[in-house]
């Protein structure tokens, strides 16, 4: 979720309960690979072989969507986050209008890793919460 998430951010979700999260925020969920946050990218879709609403989901710099998770995988939405003691809330329309751009602008994420990949090669290290 770099560089919208950072190496050392302490985020906070609140629970789903009876909301339904929306496209462009970002979802805490379960996934074979352990607990994930990534943006939710489309609103859900019915699975045709009757396994429920399914939701589609893309970590920011990642080239490709998610498996399709199940709603009941579904634990939090990011609600906040502490960075270097300051405390950021999601609901500001920067990040608003940061989230419809990942989530419509799919050169976007193309960007981020041309830029990641020159402050590597300019730096010799990883860009910082970038592994």
């Amino acid at each position: 979720m770099y560089p919208f998430i950072q190496e050392g951010d302490i985020c906070c979700f609140r629970r789903i309960g009876d909301s339904e999260p929306k496209p462009g925020q970002v979802v805490l969920f379960k996934a074979p690979q352990g607990l994930v946050g990534h943006r939710l990218i489309r609103r859900p879709v019915q699975a045709g072989d009757g396994a429920g609403v399914l939701y589609q989901f893309k970590g920011d710099t990642n080239y490709f969507c998610d498996a399709l998770v199940a709603a009941d995988s579904l634990i939090g939405i990011l609600d906040s986050l502490t960075r270097r003691g300051r405390h950021v809330t999601m609901d500001s329309w920067v990040r608003k209008v940061w989230s419809l751009v990942v989530v419509h602008v799919s050169k976007y994420t193309r960007l981020v890793r041309i830029f990641m990949d020159w402050q590597q090669r300019l730096h010799g290290f990883p860009a910082k919460g970038f592994k």
